[in-house]
């Protein structure tokens, strides 16, 4: 049995240590005791695609499908900061492993395992709320809100001692804006995208902005998708 399949996601991510933080210490523990291949296994587990923009300016949800087939139902502005993130995440990991940087990949295997999580916590909040209610246009995720308002202010990794420094920089009132806001309208979405950019120089064209981003497409040339198989 795989660490990944030892440790499971479920507790963990279903009981974090506050409702504001997914916990850093269970991330940093994965990725010390699991090998490359069982942490691309989790990435790949916990994929996701993201649907062609909606054109329809009233049309308030996008439908993320997981790659086991659940399709999980969202407020439409999640779906340009999940697109990113899976983006980000994957050229990330691929073109860190190609290139056979170990310092690098070292220095990234715990960020980009804590995104994978957030997104795991994010649809599965998602789900649950729709399963005990109706998903509404003004629901909100406050675990992944907030990691969207610091990258929104260059603070991308989640660390507790980056978790500090933002504090010290700026309070617990930059968390009560609601960051979703800033994606829509195309200027504002722009103006989040450059942030975004500053940091991972993980572009998204206006084209693919309009388009569907999938798992498959991002991992096409990648030789590392072996892993995920």
């Amino acid at each position: 049995m795989s660490k990944a399949r030892r440790f499971g996601i479920s507790e963990e991510e279903s009981s974090p240590v506050t409702d504001h933080e997914l916990d850093w210490s269970y991330t940093a523990r994965c990725t010390k005791e699991w090998s490359d291949d069982e942490l691309l296994s989790y990435l790949c587990s916990n994929a996701f695609t993201i649907p062609p923009r909606d054109y329809n300016p009233s049309a308030p949800f996008v439908y993320v499908r997981s790659e086991d087939g659940v399709t999980t139902t969202l407020p439409h502005g999640y779906r340009l900061p999940l697109m990113f993130i899976a983006k980000y995440q994957w050229e990330t990991t691929t073109r860190t492993l190609s290139l056979h940087n170990r310092q690098r990949w070292d220095a990234v295997r715990d960020e980009i395992f804590h995104l994978s999580r957030l997104c795991h916590v994010l649809l599965s909040k998602a789900r649950a709320k729709a399963e005990s209610n109706v998903m509404e246009k003004g629901w909100r995720c406050v675990m992944f809100d907030r990691v969207l308002t610091r990258f929104y202010k260059g603070w991308p990794v989640s660390s507790p001692p980056k978790l500090e420094s933002f504090l010290s920089h700026f309070s617990l009132k930059e968390y009560e804006r609601d960051i979703l806001k800033y994606g829509t309208s195309p200027s504002s979405s722009i103006l989040l995208l450059i942030s975004y950019r500053c940091w991972h120089n993980s572009r998204l064209e206006k084209m693919g902005i309009e388009r569907f981003l999938s798992f498959n497409i991002i991992t096409h040339h990648s030789p590392h998708r072996r892993g995920c198989q």
